[in-house]
């Protein structure tokens, strides 16, 4: 008799057993088939809060990256500005030979000349101060600062033995120095056009992936961006 109902229990248990092992696979049938659907219209990759976590993540990531390229062309553009100015050393030390200036005060000149061109590059704004609206103001601010510069080493140089004549005055090299300074704006519109171009192609760039990113709050600046370096690049060209 207990053989029987160990028998029956065992039975039982088997039989539930399979029932139980029935459903489960049931449910991965399921699970599965949803999933390839879900694949096939192409949902998956949206669902659940973790997800959407790593997209979010994954477009700060992207927006960091676009940002530091942007620093980098930046930091390139005043690189080249500086080199553009320093090409004009040569040219102010050659000018000022006309009036007998010995090799070391000419020297001089230009390094007092080119200084506040030097730190306006380190300023920038250029893309502000050289739109049409604003250029002649800032053409002005330039020359009164070469203007600066150039009698503070004239009233330096006034007992200099090294000069073979006296020191040039204000107005015989006043044209000389517009010349300089509109030669200075021209080579630095150069450098910032070619800079908003490198900038417009960073940001057509990044803005593909906040567009996959479904960031539109990225898009759209970015887009702004895009326009705005374009705005700049015609009118630093007229």
């Amino acid at each position: 008799m207990n053989g029987s109902v160990e028998a029956d229990l065992a039975q039982m248990t088997i039989q539930q057993y399979a029932a139980i092992g029935t459903v489960i696979v049931t449910i991965i049938i399921v699970i599965t088939a949803a999933i390839i659907v879900l694949r096939k219209l192409g949902g998956i990759g949206s669902l659940g809060p973790l997800k959407w976590k790593e997209k979010e993540e994954q477009s700060k990531s992207n927006e960091y990256l676009m940002n530091r390229e942007k620093e980098l062309h930046d930091e390139e553009c005043k690189a080249e500005c500086r080199k553009a100015t320093n090409k004009l050393r040569t040219r102010i030390t050659n000018e000022f030979r006309q009036y007998g200036v010995c090799t070391m005060t000419r020297r001089a000149v230009a390094a007092a000349i080119l200084n506040p061109l030097y730190t306006r590059i380190q300023v920038n704004h250029f893309t502000e101060f050289l739109m049409p609206d604003k250029i002649e103001e800032y053409k002005k601010q330039v020359f009164e600062e070469l203007k600066d510069e150039f009698e503070a080493v004239y009233y330096s140089n006034q007992d200099n033995p090294c000069n073979l004549i006296e020191f040039p005055e204000w107005h015989e090299v006043e044209r000389l120095l517009l010349s300089i300074r509109d030669a200075w704006i021209d080579l630095i519109k150069t450098e910032v056009v070619k800079c908003s171009g490198e900038k417009i192609k960073t940001y057509e760039k990044w803005i593909r992936e906040f567009k996959d990113d479904d960031n539109t709050s990225m898009v759209k600046i970015t887009s702004g961006c895009i326009e705005k370096n374009e705005k700049y690049i015609r009118e630093l060209r007229k």
